[in-house]
């Protein structure tokens, strides 16, 4: 978790704070989503959750076995069964059509 600029948890972090935290986030989380509703504190290192994290990571193996998930792999054959997608860099969003006409919120 984040602090505010005084180092404490102010409960108000900044909004770059935030930012950077769902853009870096850890490869496996656990949130008593209870007691912490905005998922601020990963529980997942707490060794008095390991039977729960371990319950969970297998049912996820298994539903992932089942679908024919293997992960990463699975992104990057998607990107290969989207040419045009890979070739220009993947979740880019579309360009739209020029039509010459405005759309509303842009008249200003």
């Amino acid at each position: 978790m984040r602090h505010g600029a005084e180092g404490g948890d102010s409960g108000h972090e900044p909004p770059l704070g935030r930012v950077h935290d769902y853009q870096h986030r850890p490869a496996v989380e656990l949130y008593d989503c209870e007691t912490d509703p905005w998922n601020r504190h990963n529980l997942i290192a707490d060794a008095k959750l390991a039977a729960i994290r371990d319950e969970l990571r297998a049912q996820l193996d298994a539903w992932m076995r089942q679908q024919g998930d293997e992960g990463q792999p699975t992104e990057m054959k998607a990107l290969e069964r989207m040419p045009k997608a890979a070739k220009e860099g993947g979740n880019e969003p579309r360009k739209e059509k020029d039509t010459g006409k405005r759309r509303r919120n842009e008249r200003r």
